[in-house]
């Protein structure tokens, strides 16, 4: 492994964590408005899929 590659693979993990910590954050705060428009999008979608 080369050193560029080595330190391309730590970014990318660094990034990684960043983001997946950036979702766990705003999963965490999602309010019941938020879920009620969840669950709307994915009756709206389900409905799509299945062809109604």
């Amino acid at each position: 492994m080369t050193a560029a590659g080595l330190i391309e693979g730590l970014l990318d993990g660094y990034e990684r964590r960043r983001r997946m910590e950036s979702f766990g954050r705003a999963f965490r705060s999602a309010d019941e408005n938020y879920w009620d428009e969840f669950r709307e999008w994915d009756v709206a979608l389900s409905d799509l899929r299945d062809g109604n």
